[in-house]
């Protein structure tokens, strides 16, 4: 099989709304319970040994419907949701039935290698991917998405947030970063992870080469590419009065779980409200209408109890009166 159809999947955990100043409140707190959730994504990455072909990208969020997405026709990402937002059995099966659907359009075949989490164990019957479990205990050193890919999108990310934030700064702006902008901006980054630093990395874990003259030398450096633009970090430290480094920030969500289970209530509490709007984590990307003043409230509700006082009499009067025949019409005229 060509080394363009062998493909690795992984996924990966996005604080998409820290900003620099809150890198320390965010590396010392535990994420395994979820404290984090309205502050994380969990995003599903893939692609080929030669890098230049990409799986569509899967983002999971907690908010079923965020308040940002209102009136956007698409998104850069495919968008799932859970109380968790973590990767899930249901929602990694239907990813793949997706990639798999896909294949048969273009007519290719594909081997995916994933690792044995839970989530990638109860698999969907699929005729054009063929999934392949790496050994236990060996993604570290095997999983070539962990070998800098992911790193190096995140790296771009974090870039683009500091670019976020300086334009913030220099229009008066409030710099915090809402879904649909770190949607973008995360598809931008992986958009910006280049084909030679993906197949190094795949070639870091045994993968054959997708070329026998490929430069050992090329894109070493695969985990901090030049993107990190000193000066607008330091002005963005100066803004924000804070003393971490790019690297630091870049690491913030370095190890925190993808997967879980969720729990009996948090299940039942998705499926009795999955038809509400869950919209209450974007509440600045939208303008709220300002509350009624009170004598114009009053003046509201008295106007409505005349109105259905009118209603009521006017009813009353109908059911008294005797309905008039049509044949009255003709009746002859006394004389």
């Amino acid at each position: 099989m060509s080394t363009s159809h062998v493909y690795n999947v992984d996924e990966t955990v996005l604080y998409f709304k820290c900003l620099p100043d809150e890198t320390l409140a965010f590396r010392n707190e535990d994420c395994k319970g979820g404290k984090h959730s309205k502050e994380r994504v969990t995003i599903l990455l893939g692609t080929n040994v030669s890098g230049d072909k990409k799986l569509p990208p899967l983002m999971i969020g907690k908010s079923a419907n965020p308040r940002c997405f209102k009136n956007v026709k698409s998104n850069p990402m495919a968008y799932e949701n859970n109380a968790k937002a973590w990767m899930t059995q249901q929602l990694f099966a239907e990813w793949l039935l997706s990639v798999d659907a896909l294949m048969k359009m273009q007519r290719r075949k594909i081997m995916l290698y994933v690792d044995n989490c839970t989530a990638h164990n109860d698999l969907p019957l699929v005729q054009n991917v063929n999934v392949q479990f790496l050994p236990p205990n060996t993604t570290s050193v095997l999983q070539p998405l962990d070998q800098g890919i992911i790193k190096n999108l995140k790296v771009h990310y974090r870039k683009r947030v500091v670019e976020h934030i300086l334009s913030a700064i220099e229009n008066d702006r409030d710099p915090a970063v809402n879904l649909l902008q770190a949607m973008r901006m995360a598809s931008m980054a992986w958009d910006a992870v280049t084909p030679t630093t993906i197949s190094t990395c795949f070639k870091k874990c045994g993968f054959p080469s997708s070329s026998e003259n490929e430069n050992d030398e090329v894109a070493q450096d695969t985990n901090f590419p030049e993107v990190n633009d000193e000066e607008a970090w330091n002005k963005v430290c100066s803004a924000l009065n804070v003393t971490t480094t790019f690297q630091e920030y870049v690491d913030v969500d370095l190890d925190v779980d993808v997967v879980g289970t969720l729990s009996d209530d948090e299940i039942i509490r998705e499926v009795s409200t999955e038809a509400i709007p869950d919209d209450d984590d974007e509440s600045d990307d939208v303008p709220i209408d300002p509350p009624i003043p009170r004598k114009a409230a009053l003046q509201y509700f008295t106007e409505l109890s005349m109105l259905d006082s009118v209603h009521r009499a006017v009813q009353q009067n109908v059911s008294n009166t005797t309905q008039t025949k049509i044949t009255s019409f003709f009746a002859q005229p006394k004389i």
